[in-house]
Parts: structure tokens; sequence; C-alpha cells
């Protein structure tokens, strides 16, 4: 798991093991995404709603996400099942640290945790104009083909990244 760019490793740390004043200051360029740092994401995280981890480059905060459980449904061969899924349901970088890697790094760091965690998907709402980066990096998928809008009637594309080992299983069943 790369953790670093170029001399720069990447901390993690659980928003409850750090100070107010650590985070009171942060900007994105989106300010929903700081006014939940703000006043929601530590009361989301100490209720086990969500789980917010703050990212640090030294003793800098460079970015955030914010994970939780969600069930979803999904069609499969005309046929529609539900699923728990790893939600990222917020990720932010810091202002002058945007397009230079870090949110690369932040979201393969999501990707492992979920192997770990033997997570069959990830999901998340994304901002439209993000999207292709989301499939180009990531291979995620399109969730759904419309297009939604957020409480900030910004545009929203529901993506997935499916995780489950597939060649492996069929190698498994055919050479057991």
């Amino acid at each position: 798991m790369q953790t670093q760019i170029g001399e720069q490793p990447l901390s993690f740390y659980p928003i409850i093991d750090c100070n107010y004043d650590t985070y009171k200051n942060f900007r994105c360029k989106n300010s929903s995404m700081e006014s939940f740092l703000r006043t929601e994401a530590r009361l989301s995280h100490l209720e086990k709603d969500s789980s917010t981890t703050l990212v640090f480059v030294e003793d800098e905060i460079i970015g955030y996400f914010t994970l939780r459980h969600q069930e979803v449904a999904f069609e499969t061969d005309d046929e529609i099942h539900t699923e728990d899924c790893l939600e990222i349901a917020r990720i932010a970088i810091l202002e002058s640290k945007q397009g230079l890697g870090f949110g690369q790094l932040v979201v393969s760091h999501i990707i492992d945790l979920a192997y770990m965690f033997n997570e069959k998907y990830i999901v998340g709402a994304a901002l439209t104009e993000v999207v292709d980066w989301y499939r180009s990096k990531f291979q995620f998928k399109l969730m759904i083909e419309d297009e939604f809008s957020n409480i900030e009637n910004e545009p929203i594309t529901f993506i997935y990244l499916n995780l489950e080992f597939a060649d492996l299983l069929e190698e498994y069943y055919n050479n057991p």
C-alpha cells in the first residue's frame, strides 16, 4: 500500500483521537464538506453512525474521509438482492493539496481497508465532475446511469467498486 508522495508520508487518525483545533479551519473548496467536518463528523463517529478519519502529512491535515455501512439493492440477472456495502460517505482534500495525487492515495487506502475487512463492494455518491476520475483510476462503475442532486443541489452520480474475487472463486471451484 503506497501511503506517501515523494518524501511525504501520510498518517491516518480517527477524528476522536484529534483535537477540534486540528481540523476546524480545514478548507477544500466545498462548504458542505467543510461544515460536516466541523459540526457533524465527531458526533457521527461517537454515535457509530459513520467513521471519519483525518489524513495528515507531518502535522498538517490534508484531508479526511468518512465511511459507513450501507445496505444497497443490486439488480443481477433480472433479480434484485441487497448487499451490505462500505460507503465512501465523504472524501475531501485540502484545497492547496488538490491535484497532487493525495486523493488517489486516500482512495487506495480506503480500498485496502475494504479488502482487509473482506467487503464485497464499495459504493458512493460522487460529484458528477469526478466520476470519470474514479472510473479511470480505480475501475468504479456506474450504479445508476441517471444523475441526481445532493442537498447543495450539486450533480452527483452513484458509483460502486466490486471487490469480489470472481477469478479466484472460479479457480477454487474448478480445481479444489
